[in-house]
């Protein structure tokens, strides 16, 4: 599957399409997951949480940047996705 540049249709990516045996191998993974997810305490799950919004600030340009590639957004818009992102998970 290519992703284009809507502003100059330049392909700037190229996915892999799951299929039946990929999506059962995330399924099962996420089944596996989810026991120890439960027994963890709220505090740990909000560290957690917290970490992955830490990870989204320290790539917010790159972040933005692929987006606006992607989706033709300003920059500015792309960015406040990602604040968007971010403070939903500190909440």
């Amino acid at each position: 599957l290519e992703r284009r540049d809507p502003a100059t249709d330049e392909v700037i990516a190229t996915l892999e399409v799951a299929g039946p045996r990929e999506v059962r191998a995330a399924v099962d993974a996420a089944r596996s997951a989810a026991p120890g997810w439960a027994s963890t305490s709220p505090g740990e799950r909000a560290e957690a949480i917290c970490v992955a919004a830490d990870r989204l600030v320290e790539r917010l340009d790159e972040l933005a940047g692929r987006t606006t590639a992607e989706m033709g957004k300003p920059i500015a818009d792309a960015a406040g996705g990602v604040d968007a992102a971010v403070s939903t998970a500190r909440q």
